[in-house]
């Protein structure tokens, strides 16, 4: 795991292990006794043990010896869980026990009543077997019951995140899914907190599978859950329906403070001496199509979903004392921040503008600079002038790239109309619909030797594709290494980036600044 975070203390593994465990046996507890219907089962069936039991006293005694009637309902008391297998506490060792003297208190036992004391024990031994059998069974099946429900609200995003043991959280808003997030908790574990729109993808999946590698390697809560549009709402964070009027406006109002997602105060990263911040970041990519740079369509992550997470995360913080007066909130989006935004009329505005204007984040990460910036600098490698090739059956994406390196002084061909000795002298850059795509793409033309390995650029969006692009490399006859352009690798690295400038202190106007410099054409 990367070093930017401080390391989990001694025992943290076997801390989640048993945090686990408690809220396992609590659910199992109230599955148990939740039920009233069964509590008063067994609470006439424990009354019914209980009075045969001081019936059965009553059978041992004079009538009228002195402390009978005591005697007789602790006797009783004393049997009801022996009744459970069939046994029975003797009067003579009870009275022993008790300090009380036996021989005034109890009788001497014809057969006839012995006959009935016989009775009496079978019938509260069946009565109780019964009820014990019943309640073994049913605490059975509520353990097994709890331990799924616990492992179903863990991968659903519904289960609270365990309030100790890690410090230093940053709040990852992720949309429906997220190639950057995925691989933030692969490198940070539990110090990425991802708030996912839909835990069933196979994308989300494979963070709760990176969360458990990189944690304790249990079950434990690793995100949060909330519905597509409902970033304001406040059931989708957990909090309660509202009960009382605490602002004397004569209308209930919600609690934040009684949220089940809890923000600790030391989740706050360091903001230069003395100073403390939350770091709220939100990935608005565009997934699978993080070359479909500038085009006007739906974000995965919406302006207006960030915006209302970033709020709804802020209130939830305030309202729960993780923040001081000091303390800052600082908001990083991921975006394309040239894509066009129209109004209703018409109208049109870049997002950076939209965002910048309406003060909608602190710092953003331009989605589409790194990525073409990365592509120039693995092109000017292979040394063959301003000149190369892009494969991909998208339009669009074709069309983006062209646009973007045209401003960088490149041309940009296309692959299927260039001659044998273009495909086999040019850099080319492959970016199919999905990394798999692009991935067993740049294997048939490896196989064919249709291009030069060293010349030919994968342009991944997952990380997995690099894992596989590295196997096929290995596999390929002869061996070699092929070149890539990872989105979430280049995104990841862009916002712990971020992180290291707000730890030094410095400002957010100077970040961004930073930033853009960093990735401007030169």
């Amino acid at each position: 795991m990367s070093g930017e975070f401080p390391k989990s203390p001694p025992g943290q593994a076997l801390r989640d292990r048993l945090e686990a465990g408690r809220r396992i046996a609590q659910s199992c507890v109230t599955n148990v006794f939740g039920d009233s219907a069964n509590n008063a089962a067994m609470a006439t069936s424990l009354g019914t043990v209980l009075a045969i039991g001081v019936y059965e006293g009553a059978l041992l005694t004079r009538p009228g010896a002195l402390g009978r009637a005591r005697f007789c309902f602790r006797y009783g008391a004393a049997q009801v869980l022996p009744s459970v297998i069939w046994l029975t506490k003797p009067a003579r060792t009870c009275c022993e026990a008790w300090r009380i003297e036996s021989k005034p208190l109890l009788r001497e036992v014809s057969p006839r009543r012995e006959l009935k004391v016989l009775g009496a024990q079978t019938l509260r031994s069946i009565v109780a077997g019964f009820l014990g059998i019943a309640q073994v069974m049913r605490l059975v099946d509520s353990s097994a019951a709890a331990a799924s429900d616990y492992d179903e609200r863990v991968r659903n995003g519904h289960e609270p995140l365990f309030e100790t043991g890690v410090q230093e959280r940053v709040v990852r808003l992720a949309g429906r899914e997220s190639d950057v997030t995925e691989l933030s908790v692969r490198r940070f574990g539990a110090h990425i907190v991802p708030v996912f729109e839909d835990f069933s993808l196979p994308s989300v999946r494979r963070t709760l599978a990176a969360a458990r590698t990189a944690g304790s390697g249990v079950d434990t809560p690793f995100g949060w859950h909330v519905p597509d549009g409902a970033y304001s709402k406040m059931e989708s964070w957990g909090v309660p329906p509202p009960t009382v009027d605490r602002d004397g406006d004569g209308t209930a109002d919600y609690d934040l403070s009684r949220a089940a997602f809890r923000v600790k105060r030391e989740w706050l990263l360091p903001n230069g001496p003395n100073r403390r911040a939350l770091v709220v970041e939100a990935d608005s990519s565009v997934g699978e199509q993080a070359l479909a740079l500038g085009a006007e369509g739906a974000d995965d992550l919406t302006l207006q979903e960030c915006s209302q997470g970033f709020r709804l995360v802020e209130r939830l913080a305030t309202e729960q004392k993780a923040l001081e007066p000091d303390d800052a909130v600082i908001r990083v989006m991921l975006a394309d921040a040239s894509r066009q935004i129209r109004s209703g009329g018409g109208a049109a505005m870049s997002l950076r503008a939209l965002v910048e204007e309406h003060d909608e984040a602190d710092v953003i990460i331009d989605a589409s600079a790194p990525l073409i910036h990365s592509i120039v600098a693995w092109a000017e490698t292979t040394g063959n002038g301003r000149y190369l090739l892009f494969k991909t059956e998208n339009s669009e994406y074709y069309a983006s790239v062209r646009s973007s390196l045209k401003a960088r002084g490149w041309r940009v061909a296309d692959f299927e109309g260039a001659s044998t000795k273009q495909r086999k002298s040019l850099p080319v850059l492959v970016y199919e619909e999905t990394t798999e795509d692009s991935v067993n793409s740049i294997e048939s033309l490896l196989r064919k030797n249709e291009v030069d390995a060293a010349q030919v650029c994968a342009l991944l969006d997952s990380v997995s594709g690099v894992d596989e692009l590295r196997r096929l490399g290995s596999r390929l006859p002869p061996a070699r290494q092929v070149s890539h352009v990872c989105s979430a690798e280049i995104y990841c690295d862009c916002f712990t980036r971020v992180r290291h400038a707000i730890r030094a202190g410095t400002p957010t106007q100077k970040i961004q600044r930073e930033l853009d410099d960093a990735f401007a054409p030169h």
